[in-house]
């Protein structure tokens, strides 16, 4: 299969999955359990009944679900993802605002996964078996079933209240990321770690790393050159989707961390009922997260053999 060929059908598969991505966000605003007018004016008993038909008629709120969905749809089209109902600023601009703090959040979180991932899982296999695989098969489990919330909380009390290290909150710095670049990593380490040990295990026990082996090749050959390039297919789609989560905004984190990115924009949205803003978030954050794996799609074409050979494309 050419690479052409390929692009062309991740492509057109794309299309389906962002009209669903659509529907969906505009269905969290539209079967919100308050009307958003009366929430608007909530705080102003003078606001008359006719005031607030005509607020309705004007943002279109009176028309079908259908005829609101296609002139939604016709606004985003167009770059426009409306106002916000609190502070009638724009949400696009506030997003793409709100954005370089998540992808920076993101990068150094893809990174410290990358690296302690792989090499943790590189370790594991050069014992495996033996009690350090099994030491730090323990490990990468706790890793995984740690909350997040409650490793943020220990982070701040241990690190910043007891050691007096590191800032609670805030971004900017390099000190400021430390925590919470540790508590978005914690279960992608340990999904990494144990992919990587069951890929590579596998790999290692094929034949052609067994007639690699009979020919004198040694034993960081075989591994590095022969069987980890084979079984690094696996661990791109995870980080392909661990980077996707995080940029579709680590909500809980950068509430704790008081982070200004896009998941307490979206916070601050659901305490204020701020429909547009939700809307304009999931659609957001959504097309993002495909968008990152339609990448990871293309450069997994180039490390998987059985791809590009007509082979399956998962």
């Amino acid at each position: 299969m050419t690479f052409l060929k390929y692009f062309r059908k991740r492509l057109l598969a794309l299309i389906p999955v962002l009209l669903g991505i659509s529907l969906i966000a505009f269905t969290l605003g539209v079967l919100s359990p308050s009307d958003p007018v009366d929430h608007m004016f909530a705080d102003d008993e003078t606001v008359t009944q006719e005031l607030k038909d005509q607020v309705r008629r004007d943002l279109g709120l009176d028309k079908p679900l259908l005829l609101q969905y296609g002139d939604w749809l016709g606004r985003v089209l167009h770059g426009d993802l409306g106002e916000s109902y609190l502070d009638r600023s724009d949400i696009l601009g506030q997003i793409l605002y709100r954005l370089p703090v998540t992808v920076q959040l993101a990068v150094s979180s893809l990174a410290l996964t990358a690296f302690w991932g792989i090499v943790l899982g590189l370790v594991r296999v050069r014992f495996k078996g033996g009690w350090i695989d099994s030491l730090l098969g323990a490990a990468m489990v706790c890793l995984i079933s740690l909350p997040g919330f409650w490793l943020a909380i220990l982070l701040i009390y241990w690190l910043a209240e007891t050691l007096r290290l590191l800032p609670t909150s805030g971004m900017g710095s390099f000190a400021q990321l430390v925590m919470p670049t540790i508590v978005l990593s914690c279960g992608s380490i340990g999904r990494i770690s144990r992919m990587m040990r069951s890929s590579l295990g596998g790999e290692l026990g094929k034949s052609y790393v067994v007639t690699a082996r009979s020919m004198g090749a040694s034993q960081n050959r075989v591994v590095f050159y022969e069987a980890l390039p084979n079984a690094l297919n696996a661990i791109v789609v995870l980080l392909g989707s661990h980077l996707g989560s995080v940029l579709g905004g680590a909500t809980i984190v950068e509430k704790i961390f008081a982070i200004p990115g896009l998941g307490s924009y979206a916070i601050e949205a659901i305490g204020g009922r701020d429909y547009p803003v939700i809307q304009g978030y999931v659609l957001f954050t959504g097309t993002v997260y495909v968008i990152v794996n339609f990448l990871i799609d293309l450069i997994c074409f180039f490390i998987n053999p059985k791809t590009r050979l007509g082979g399956y494309t998962q």
